[in-house]
């Protein structure tokens, strides 16, 4: 890649990097820490997280609901049964048992409902505890 890029955002799994160029949205990756990088399209997202077991496998929140791409970002297939989101993170650790309905944060807790079950995360997400079971209808 020529010239200068202004990206909207950056996400890395070791080598690996991915970000979106602000100006014409497009999506750029480079294999070896961001010294060089190529170009994969304009895919329209607005935030995106890259696997980090798998650098092949990126994530994203699209208008039309999240994506996913198992080919380094060449293209993108929607998730089904997704709920609308518009950031991401990736994480290998913090896991909840299913997609959580409702998710609550503040500068100290994140909180979590899954099923009839509400989770509490003092860690930044690092990690859960079920704080309130047994709530389901309410």
């Amino acid at each position: 890649m020529f010239g200068e890029a202004d990206f909207h955002l950056l996400a890395n799994s070791g080598d690996v990097v991915v970000g979106l160029n602000s100006h014409d949205g497009a999506l750029l990756r480079s294999e070896d820490g961001g010294m060089t990088w190529t170009e994969l399209g304009a895919p329209r997202l607005h935030d995106l997280a890259i696997s980090q077991m798998d650098s092949t496998v990126i994530v994203g929140t699209s208008e039309g609901g999240p994506v996913r791409s198992a080919d380094s970002g060449f293209t993108f297939q929607p998730i089904a049964g997704a709920p609308l989101l518009v950031l991401l993170a990736w994480s290998p650790r913090g896991s909840l048992p299913a997609q959580p309905g409702a998710l609550a944060a503040t500068k100290t807790t994140v909180a979590a409902s899954v099923g009839d079950t509400i989770y509490e995360s003092i860690d930044g997400g690092r990690s859960f505890t079920a704080r309130i079971a047994g709530i389901a209808g309410h």
